[in-house]
């Protein structure tokens, strides 16, 4: 889908506040509500809106320990990569997961959890269940100091 430039407003309108109704975000972008709703309807199905979340803070519901993981597959366990990233995925205690493009690891993903020792358990259930992985690098996070989800998006003229 190629976007406009009212695609464009809309969608950054839509992600500094995704409550706001087609009718507000059509007043904002200068077009009608009906206009908006089938703009919006389209973006949502070529794919381009994926869709409307709440973000929750972890530390505020009991998960204040964050870890980002930097982890491979060894020996005849990287053909268990499938199952492992299903896991993963699947995992609400996984708060992000990516694939690595460069360097030693195969994919990062950051886990939530209440303290350490529920946090080492957790990790050492994937460990006992996949016994190729490798912890290439593991950081404990801090503060979050900021949570990007925003893209900014622009069309040219």
């Amino acid at each position: 889908m190629k976007l406009d430039r009212l695609d464009a407003k809309i969608l950054n309108v839509l992600q500094s506040d995704p409550r706001l109704s087609a009718a507000k975000v059509g007043d904002i972008v200068g077009l009608s509500q009906s206009a908006v709703s089938r703009r919006i309807q389209a973006l949502v199905e070529a794919g381009v809106i994926e869709s409307y979340l709440v973000v929750v803070s972890p530390k505020k519901v009991g998960f204040p320990v964050r870890v980002s993981l930097l982890c491979s597959l060894y020996g005849e366990a990287a053909d268990e990569q499938d199952r492992l990233l299903d896991a993963l995925r699947n995992d609400p205690f996984v708060a992000r997961l990516s694939r690595v493009t460069t360097g030693d690891a195969d994919f990062a993903f950051t886990v939530i959890a209440q303290d350490l020792e529920s946090y080492d358990r957790h990790i050492a259930s994937y460990q006992h269940s996949f016994l190729g992985l490798r912890i290439v690098r593991r950081d404990m996070l801090g503060d979050e100091l900021k949570q990007g989800l925003s893209i900014p998006i622009e069309v040219a003229a």
